[in-house]
């Protein structure tokens, strides 16, 4: 096994737990940090089966001196530091006009914020090693609601962060990327359906089923799954990945992209259906310039509709239209070029 060592937040259940649990495979030694000691101490437990050393930090992360006491009992301990992987962190899933300030604040303050210092504190290590940044967002960033607006605005605010940090990482050697997780059944999204059932008057069990419909995505995620996407984010083969935000999510959250370069759309709901081609647009005929003397004409080619050609119709002919047999002209400009 190498010498490489990792801290994870968040490592006392759910995701967190998984990824630590993985990266005992990889890691020599994972360092712990949650709030629940007696969780660490089971985590710690099953990792030290696995044949790596963990080291069990119970801390705060809402609280800034936290992160000086991670790194250097990190420090102390094990002389070296390969990978900062930040989970931790539950923002309230609750209404954007229902929301207090003091809710909002807590929210930020551990998954943003103490991401953040820990990522600042741990950077000196990190480049001493050419180490790894992994910032856990969520697929919410990309299509928040107002009763998530909290979850969306920081799970938002922690891929653009994460993106400033890959920046300064090319420069000091830290690769640095974010992921995107959907739905995981684990206890946190329990206690999200706990609620949501009781909105929705429905039983725990016809809960997690309504949401898969809605959401239109086969099953929950598992946190192994997750755990996963991580250990290859860390691994050497994936050096080369620097300030991409990962979505991983069973297809809630899909990208449809049109031909011929029309606006692809983030969806919630169902996807186009099969053999779903929308027809170009008909070429416009010329159209005299309004404003301008008698002869310049403009003319708009379906395809490249934000491309206009000025043309006398005594002196120059237009250009010809595009078609599927002729996708370019002599501008040099096609359809791939958008």
């Amino acid at each position: 096994m190498n010498n490489r060592i990792a801290i994870v937040t968040g490592a006392s259940a759910g995701i967190g737990r998984a990824t630590s649990l993985r990266l005992a495979k990889d890691f020599a030694g994972i360092v712990l940090v949650a709030r629940r000691q007696e969780e660490l101490e089971k985590t710690a437990a099953n990792i030290k089966a696995l044949g790596a050393e963990p080291l069990v930090l119970p801390a705060d992360l809402r609280q800034p001196e936290a992160v000086s006491e991670i790194i250097a009992s990190t420090k102390s301990k094990f002389g070296r530091l390969d990978a900062v992987v930040n989970i931790a962190g539950a923002v309230p899933q609750i209404h954007l006009f229902q929301m207090t300030d003091q809710q909002w604040n807590d929210g930020a303050e551990m998954k943003l914020h103490g991401a953040r210092r820990l990522a600042i504190k741990a950077w000196p290590l990190l480049k001493e090693s050419r180490g790894s940044v992994v910032f856990m967002s969520g697929n919410s960033a990309e299509s928040p609601k107002p009763g998530f607006a909290a979850v969306a605005a920081i799970n938002a605010a922690i891929v653009a962060m994460a993106k400033a940090f890959a920046e300064q990482g090319i420069i000091d050697g830290v690769q640095v990327n974010s992921i995107l997780p959907g739905p995981v059944m684990s206890n946190r999204r329990i206690g999200f359906l706990d609620k949501w059932s009781a909105d929705h008057q429905l039983s725990i069990d016809d809960a997690k089923e309504k949401f898969l419909q809605e959401a239109h995505i086969e099953r929950y995620g598992k946190p192994e799954e997750v755990a996963e996407l991580i250990a290859f984010i860390l691994s050497p083969g994936a050096r080369w990945l620097i300030g991409t935000a990962i979505r991983i999510d069973g297809g809630e959250i899909r990208e449809y992209s049109f031909p011929h370069g029309m606006r692809s759309d983030h969806r919630r709901r169902r996807l186009p259906p099969q053999g779903f081609h929308p027809r170009p647009s008909r070429p416009l005929p010329p159209q005299k310039c309004p404003g301008r003397r008698p002869g310049p004409y403009i003319l708009r080619n379906h395809l490249t509709p934000s491309l206009s050609y000025r043309s006398s119709s005594t002196t120059h002919p237009p250009p010809p239209h595009h078609s599927p047999q002729n996708p370019s002209d002599e501008t040099g400009y096609s359809p791939s070029d958008r």
